[in-house]
């Protein structure tokens, strides 16, 4: 998909027309002569056709560096929606997507607008409220459920974030 679904697939190509134009034309002439190798030809100025769209679609509408940020902090959140109970870091985040710990804050905070360890907690705690509402399970197993070892931890951690303890909160 050359251009996102948002946009018109009708595009002016401004100051790219006549480059466009001759890359179609050549195109074209080289199809019709059938000259030995003119597929390869052919393909080179189909690379060429698709770097100018390109161009064009990315002069008008900046879409390049925001929409691999978004990809990124998606799967950033997927990845920690999976993984949310484990005992991850910052560090194990950023090495499983190939970037810094600094650059994956960064993007995350940008498009999402929290922090990676934020956004941990507090879908930690968000499934700890649901399961003490939900199940008879004691603070010690729901906190190792959630991907707290320390239930101590835990009820500081809850209490900080919810304003109440677990007990209180149940």
């Amino acid at each position: 998909c050359l251009i996102p679904p948002s946009i018109s697939p009708v595009i002016h190509a401004g100051k790219y027309s006549y480059k466009i134009e001759s890359i179609i034309s050549n195109i074209f002439e080289e199809c019709s002569s059938q000259i030995l190798g003119y597929e390869i030809v052919c393909q080179s100025l189909l690379m060429s056709l698709i770097v100018l769209i390109l161009r064009v679609v990315n002069s008008q509408y900046d879409l390049t560096q925001t929409k691999e940020s978004q990809r990124l902090s998606n799967r950033i959140k997927e990845y920690i929606d999976k993984n949310y109970t484990k005992n991850i870091s910052l560090e194990d985040i950023a090495n499983k997507h190939y970037i810094s710990p600094h650059y994956l804050s960064h993007i995350f905070k940008d498009e999402l607008g929290d922090t990676p360890i934020n956004y941990i907690i507090n879908r930690r705690i968000d499934k700890a409220k649901n399961l003490l509402i939900t199940t008879q399970s004691t603070v010690q197993e729901i906190s190792r459920l959630v991907g707290y070892e320390n239930a101590n931890y835990f009820n500081t951690l809850f209490k900080k974030t919810v304003g109440m303890t677990p007990g209180e909160f149940r």
